[in-house]
């Protein structure tokens, strides 16, 4: 499974939580890509299987 993982930090706790969540879905054999949010194109999100967004 392709999974995305996007977030906005601003006191790095959203990002904690980000780094939990990939680490968790790569250890279930996911392939995980992480990103801030503020550098991602939308349309790149239809090439995945599920997303998380942290905010």
């Amino acid at each position: 499974m392709k999974v995305f993982i996007g977030y906005v930090s601003l006191s790095g706790n959203t990002e904690k939580m980000a780094v939990i969540i990939k680490n968790s879905m790569k250890a279930a054999g996911c392939k995980v890509y992480m990103e801030r949010l503020d550098t991602v194109e939308v349309d790149t999100l239809k090439d995945f299987d599920l997303a998380f967004i942290g905010l």
